[in-house]
């Protein structure tokens, strides 16, 4: 196999980089590119978008037939991340996504292979075991769920009866999920579970008799079921937690935070998508707070990786560290489905369903795109809802005249220059027409679609599609299918060498889940042939500086570990987990600067702490008064502080900054810990005057500042009041409009701003324009 270095950081912004960076390969004899494949191993490759990415592969590669690695909060990695599990809706001869026909696939990361396991749907993974569970449907319709081994090359009956299986329970127990209703009145299912083993029957857990999806905390005895949303009932439940034996029935969120939701990859929280990435803890049902967990955005939000550290989000794809807070989007998945503008929300059939690998160095997803070779380029000026002139970074990957995509118009060119397509024809084929904003992408419907000649030979599309698109002579009929695809986001975690008692220990990287095996290395050159699988005792007979890489059954290798220098014989241990006293991080408290030891920290009126990472240097800053704590600073890659914490006798506040230093959001926090408020701003570009997104200005706003446009009050977990504009969520007014609590309702108050309003949080006498006004004046004048 041939050996490639990967770099610790490769990040790439569109396809100039990329450019330079294929140049330097020419040019430079030892480049180092982010993975190399040799036969039997998955090739991950730099798309042509560029992006922050240790490479993109395509696993799958027929575009005719949808392949989907299931709902975003439904993971499709195995438990030690050698296996993708995707749905194929393949065709039954006559047409696509047929129930009878729809397939079970695995695609083996260790061997570069993908195997059709069986027929069937709704494949679920256990927790702590490398089983596959799925649904499988007689030929009397009823429902029998499977298991399958891949360890044993194995498949076993479960168990019959239930029809839609969402988890299985932390404890790896049973399979929560659905059961039919046969009956014409009622719901149209009920909650069921059914234990693990050999001919079990689903059981009917009474009083939760609706929901869907059924997903499990995977570490913890809870459940969540989505309800139906309500918006004349913004307090009753869109998501309901219980246990695994049905009891202790709670609220997990309420319908005016409606949003797409999953638990963390460790359990700890409950998370909230559609805005600034924010989550519940798993033990605190609503009424409780929600806190903001990093400072960026999603649409879906994902779990990534058993620690819980870090998660995924779309659109873009989007990848955050909750130990500093930061985020980051790493690669645009370029899905979409052009409908017709009669079409409200049909994502089902393209949306990209990330989920993080159980180190959180990969992430799946699926996309109708060819992110490698496909044509692509973002806009770079804004041409609005009828411009006829498109302005690009560049068309070098485009014809000279032809049909482009932006979200989900079909738009076409008569010609091109080297930075713009011209001669726009708007809304071909009846698609929704796009406000061309600077930053979205630019793709290529031809790219996107089958030719006359493929179309001819295909059976009959999804019934979905048929439907919803109609004609089934427009090309729209004619667009891709989902692939199942897969990009690197981080490096394995490096492994640590230690001494103890004459013998050296090799310790596994902090997330090694995925781990295959370790790369020994002697004064720089690797001295074994295959990874080393964890457990092993090797004898290390020549003197000279060790090191070594941990290697995933990807093929994916860690940088280098530490070096240790012996000068005799020696053993080396390879551990399978973090032994006991063992640490990552340390403790160093400074004062004025100079190192002091730790028990005189509180004798100190400006003591320091930093948290040290055996790798990473310096991750965190605590400040400190005479022993207690005022603030604290968690820090990136860089050394950016991300999220900052402020305590008075507790803590009280929490802001987010991005890596840029500007100021995202802020919360208060009052003794008991309740959030009280939640504030999130944009920030007024300094150089150009422009904000990320086009809003008013309002009194103390100006170039450079930043600008509230959310603003949540809270008592004791329940939202009671709330201030924002465009582009809050769910809130379509440029001017700032209020709600507030009545009872059981979330009543609008004021959008021109001339209505007074009488209420506690409102000083009295004042409309809500004034107060509006006093209240963004004072927060401008505070954050100067």
């Amino acid at each position: 196999m041939m050996k490639t270095h990967i770099p610790d950081k490769i990040i790439f912004n569109r396809k100039a980089d990329h450019m330079r960076f294929l140049r330097s390969i020419m040019i430079i004899v030892f480049c180092y590119i982010p993975y190399t494949a040799s036969q039997g191993q998955v090739d991950f490759v730099q798309p042509a978008q560029g992006g922050k990415t240790f490479g993109v592969a395509g696993l799958t590669h027929d575009f005719t037939v949808r392949d989907w690695a299931n709902y975003h909060n439904s993971q499709c990695f195995s438990t030690d991340g050698r296996y993708i599990v995707y749905t194929r809706y393949a065709s039954d001869g006559r047409r696509f996504g047929n129930p009878e026909a729809m397939e079970i696939h695995l695609f083996d990361l260790y061997t570069a292979k993908d195997k059709l396991i069986d027929k069937g749907s709704s494949p679920r993974w256990a927790n702590w075991h490398n089983w596959l569970f799925y649904v499988r449907r007689t030929r009397s319709a009823e429902s029998e769920i499977w298991r399958y081994d891949p360890e044993r090359n194995k498949k076993e009956l479960v168990g019959t009866g239930m029809n839609s299986p969402g988890g299985v329970s932390y404890n790896d127990e049973y399979l929560m999920g659905g059961i039919r209703n046969s009956e014409s009145t009622g719901p149209r299912s009920r909650s069921a579970r059914m234990r693990i083993g050999k001919n079990s029957v689903a059981e009917y857990l009474p009083g939760l008799d609706t929901g869907s999806q059924w997903i499990t905390n995977p570490r913890h005895d809870a459940v969540f079921a989505r309800v139906i949303n309500r918006d004349d009932q913004p307090f009753v439940a869109t998501r309901y937690w219980y246990d695994i034996n049905g009891d202790n029935i709670r609220i997990g969120s309420i319908s005016l935070t409606r949003c797409h939701q999953a638990w963390s990859g460790d359990g700890s929280f409950f998370m909230l998508g559609n805005t600034q990435m924010r989550g519940r803890k798993w033990d605190e049902p609503f009424p409780s707070s929600l806190h903001f967990l990093a400072a960026i955005g999603t649409g879906d939000v994902s779990p990534c990786g058993h620690s819980g550290r870090f998660i995924v989000g779309d659109k873009p794809l989007t990848f955050a560290d909750l130990r500093s807070g930061d985020g980051w989007h790493f690669l645009h998945d370029l899905s979409i489905i052009a409908y017709p503008d009669n079409i409200s929300d049909a994502s089902g059939p393209y949306d990209a369903d990330m989920k993080g690998s159980p180190d959180g160095t990969k992430v799946a997803f699926v996309s109708n795109y060819d992110l490698i070779n496909g044509p692509v380029t973002f806009i770079t000026e804004d041409g609005g809802l009828d411009g006829t002139t498109l302005k690009v970074e560049s068309t070098d990957m485009f014809p000279g005249s032809g049909q482009i995509v932006v979200r989900r118009e079909v738009i076409g060119y008569s010609s091109k220059t080297a930075n713009s397509f011209d001669g726009l024809t708007r809304r071909l084929y009846h698609t929704l027409g796009s406000s061309l904003q600077q930053g979205h992408p630019v793709t290529s419907f031809e790219a996107r679609t089958f030719s006359d000649k493929e179309w001819k030979n295909l059976p009959e599309p999804a019934e979905f599609i048929q439907s919803t698109i109609g004609d089934r002579d427009s090309p729209l009929m004619r667009q891709n299918s989902t692939n199942l695809w897969a990009a690197i986001v981080r490096l394995p975690d490096r492994p640590w060498l230690r001494r103890r008692d004459n013998v050296l220990e090799l310790v596994p990287g902090e997330n090694h889940w995925e781990t295959y095996g370790y790369y020994i290395y002697l004064n720089g050159k690797r001295i074994t042939d295959k990874p080393v699988r964890p457990g092993k005792r090797l004898i290390l007979k020549t003197p000279g500086v060790y090191s070594a890489e941990a290697v995933e059954w990807s093929w994916i290798s860690s940088p280098k570990s530490n070096e240790i220098n012996i000068d005799g014989k020696m053993a080396l241990n390879l551990l399978h987990a973090q032994p006991a006293g063992f640490s990552w991080t340390k403790d160093v408290w400074l004062a004025g600067g100079e190192e002091i030891p730790a028990d005189e920290a509180p004798a100190t009126s400006n003591a320091v702490k930093q948290i040290v990472h055996r790798y990473d240097g310096v991750i965190a800053e605590e400040w400190y008064n005479w022993g207690e704590i005022k603030k604290r600073h968690d820090l990136n890659s860089d050394g950016k502080a991300i999220r900052r914490l402020v305590y008075h006798g507790h803590l009280c506040r929490r802001e987010y900054h991005n890596s840029k230093g500007q100021h995202l959001s802020t919360e208060f926090l009052d003794e008991k810990g309740y959030v009280t408020e939640m504030i999130r701003y944009r920030n007024v570009n300094s150089k150009d005057g422009k904000s990320e997104a086009t809003t008013p200005k309002f009194p103390g706003e100006a170039e450079g500042n930043k600008v509230e446009f959310d603003h949540w009050w809270y008592e004791d977990g329940f939202p009671v009041r709330r201030i924002g504009r465009q582009p809050a969520r769910r809130i379509n007014s440029s001017t700032p409009v209020m709600y507030v609590r009545a009872g059981d309702q979330w009543v609008k108050m004021d959008n021109v701003g001339k209505k007074p309003i009488q209420n506690e949080n409102v000083s009295r006498g004042f409309s809500i324009d004034q107060q509006r006004a006093l209240e963004f004046q004072k927060r401008s004048q505070q954050n100067r």
